[in-house]
């Protein structure tokens, strides 16, 4: 299966159960080979472990956590959802509680007997697992790998948590006590990017914003201010940058995360993705620009993250991308007039993503992976707006992610997999006619920055594109990433006993 994910192992090492993307089942199979058998559906999956009872337990987005036959059948119940997800779900010797974690913000571990109807929070941490020679290995909030020795008993963290390995990206460990692990790269967040007005010709002025880690930048409809996100992964905000007064203003200030700046058409207000409130799936909200009055909140949805993209001129229609799992997304539009009602326009499958409606409201071009059938290979499409199923008319070749229009519409960016900057013409009479994709510059030479999101905007002049790039000659602006190294510690336990020992 060439779509299956988050993959753990049956206690005997000879089979293992896995999630399958393709038509969102829990499936299991033997390592030898065969057919896998069908276990149950598991829609958003969040992770699961095999218990030594021969069963299997899982969380999903919608039904919290459950538990399953490893020969299949209809799930049970074990602790419901209330307004966080629960992932990795692992069932304790004895078979009378379960361990899990909360999230994916301020992630904190909890234990549930399940005969109890409260679950136990411990500490916060993201857990790995519980250890059967009476360890919780699991990640701290600064993604050190840390351990705490677990009475099962009481059902309690006993003594000091340790740190036992820092900067751990992915780990597994055994029951055994072999660790496996890598370490984390250089993030991208730490090094701080300046903003560059680039021509066509790719003459490039810097702006006199100060360098920071920046992301996702929206160029006010009158060209007057920028508004992009500023910080790294769980404190991102939104701040606004005035180009003739040249100073920078912070728009958002609550404790929480905000993406996705859009503004409105008449330039008053910005449309964004927030936790705002406590909701795990986060919401649109929307504010004055220039901090004034209060946040107000559009929209949001229990089964999906609802990321503003894309605003019709008249104000009427936002395109949203609708993140339903990690590797899966679907596009709809909200009524921006009173109602605020929401409506699907793409949800297949595959993932549809980044749409954007051209100036005449006419048009949408997204980027879609059904060609590839993955996330990371997109190509960039076009269809009549808002009757997206009329037609359907593939832009790039090779591959093509981030489209963005020119002001008259007349013209389609993008960039290529190889993260150069495309130009496609654009005629839409008396039909849609597209011109050969070009290459108007190599992002080789302007240092586009890989972060999150769409690196540039098109100022609404026509004429020049707001770009985040590395300052050239600052600390961090080059990175050299060397091969990543797997590490593998056999008899880990032992280690374990002596810096976190029983009291």
């Amino acid at each position: 299966d060439d779509n299956l994910r988050l993959p753990f192992f049956s206690p005997d090492g000879k089979s293992i159960a896995y999630f399958s993307v393709d038509d969102r089942q829990l499936k299991r199979i033997a390592i030898g080979g065969g057919a896998p058998v069908v276990l149950c559906d598991a829609d958003n999956f969040r992770g699961g472990s095999w218990s030594t009872n021969d069963l299997i337990v899982y969380s999903t987005l919608q039904t919290g956590i459950m538990r399953v036959s490893s020969n299949g059948g209809t799930p049970e119940t074990l602790v419901e959802p209330r307004s966080e997800i629960l992932f990795d779900p692992q069932i304790l010797p004895g078979g009378e509680a379960v361990l899990y974690t909360v999230g994916p913000t301020e992630a904190r571990i909890m234990v549930k007997q399940l005969k109890s109807e409260e679950p136990k929070e411990l500490f916060a941490g993201w857990a790995l697992r519980y250890l059967p020679s009476g360890y919780i290995v699991y990640w701290d909030a600064e993604e050190n790998l840390c351990a705490v020795r677990f009475d099962l008993g009481r059902l309690e963290a006993v003594g000091e948590r340790v740190s036992m390995v820092q900067g751990v990206d992915e780990a597994a460990v055994s029951d055994s006590g072999t660790l496996i692990y890598t370490l984390g790269m250089q993030q991208e967040a730490d090094i701080k990017y300046t903003l560059a007005w680039v021509d066509k010709g790719g003459k490039e002025e810097l702006l006199d914003a100060p360098p920071n880690p920046y992301n996702q930048p929206k160029i006010s409809p009158d060209g007057t201010r920028v508004a992009f996100v500023v910080g790294s992964y769980p404190n991102e905000d939104i701040y606004v940058w005035d180009i003739a007064r040249k100073n920078l203003n912070k728009l958002t200030l609550d404790v929480t995360r905000e993406l996705m700046p859009i503004w409105t058409p008449d330039s008053k207000r910005i449309i964004y993705w927030s936790t705002h409130e406590v909701d795990p799936q986060g919401g649109i909200y929307w504010r004055a620009a220039d901090g004034s009055g209060k946040v107000e909140k559009l929209c949001s949805a229990s089964d999906r993250q609802l990321f503003p993209w894309s605003i019709s001129r008249d104000g009427k229609n936002l395109l949203m991308q609708e993140l339903v799992t990690f590797e899966n997304a679907d596009i709809g539009m909200l009524n921006m007039e009173s109602d605020h009602e929401r409506k699907p326009l793409l949800q297949e499958e595959y993932s549809e993503a980044q749409p954007t409606i051209s100036p005449d409201g006419q048009w949408m071009a997204y980027c879609s992976s059904e060609s590839t059938g993955e996330w990371s290979r997109s190509e960039v499409y076009i269809r009549p707006f808002p009757e997206v199923e009329e037609s359907k008319t593939q832009v790039s070749s090779g591959g093509g992610h981030s489209p963005r229009w020119s002001s008259d519409g007349e013209e389609l960016y993008y960039l290529s997999n190889e993260n150069d900057f495309m130009v496609v013409s654009v005629e839409t009479e008396p039909s849609l006619s597209l011109g050969t994709p070009k290459i108007l510059f190599q992002s080789t030479n302007l240092g586009l920055s890989s972060t999150s999101g769409t690196p540039y905007d098109v100022h609404p002049d026509g004429k020049r594109f707001l770009m985040i790039k590395p300052p050239a000659g600052a600390e961090g602006a080059a990175i050299v990433t060397e091969p990543r190294k797997i590490t593998v510690v056999v008899n880990w336990i032992e280690e374990l006993k002596q810096r976190v020992p029983v009291d």
